[in-house]
């Protein structure tokens, strides 16, 4: 397939990959959400990983949604049972129906508190309505750059 470079989708953060069957949580690791990826992180920003807009924002500041300008829809995820911490831990930097460009930092939080608190901290990306999109992941391995494409997705 060939794709336009605004059909890519970048990393939201520096880390290890994890491939998204290996994640400690069954409604991403079956693909209940939807096709993906996570990261163990090394960062503690996430930031967009294509030009959009923000779509929700969790209460507990632990999950946000995003959708591309052709409709791609993206959950992005910090933590396994992070939703318990009520928002600590967690800076929202941007606000819902925000547009934001790719590399725009849109939460910040702190991993060591999350790790004090017996949480797992990785960060899982979701594309919620990839089966509207012909999907290609990168070939994805080790040690993923923050703004590294990571994929590309393009409407069927």
């Amino acid at each position: 397939m060939i794709f336009k470079k605004d059909k890519s989708i970048y990393a939201p953060i520096s880390g290890d990959y994890v491939a998204l069957k290996d994640v400690n949580d069954t409604t991403f690791s079956t693909g209940l959400m939807g096709a993906g990826l996570a990261f163990n992180p090394v960062d503690q920003i996430i930031t967009s990983p294509f030009n959009g807009k923000v779509t929700m924002f969790f209460s507990t500041k632990h999950a946000l949604g995003l959708k591309r300008q052709d409709g791609l829809e993206v959950l992005i995820h910090v933590g396994i049972e992070t939703v318990n911490l009520q928002g600590e831990g967690f800076t929202q930097l941007v606000q819902k129906n925000d547009s934001v460009k790719k590399g725009v930092p849109l939460l910040k939080f702190d991993k060591q508190y999350i790790i004090d608190k017996g949480l797992d901290t990785t960060i899982i990306m979701v594309l919620t309505n990839g089966a509207d999109y012909d999907l290609e992941f990168s070939d994805v391995k080790g040690f993923i750059n923050h703004g590294d494409v990571i994929g590309h997705a393009k409407r069927k």
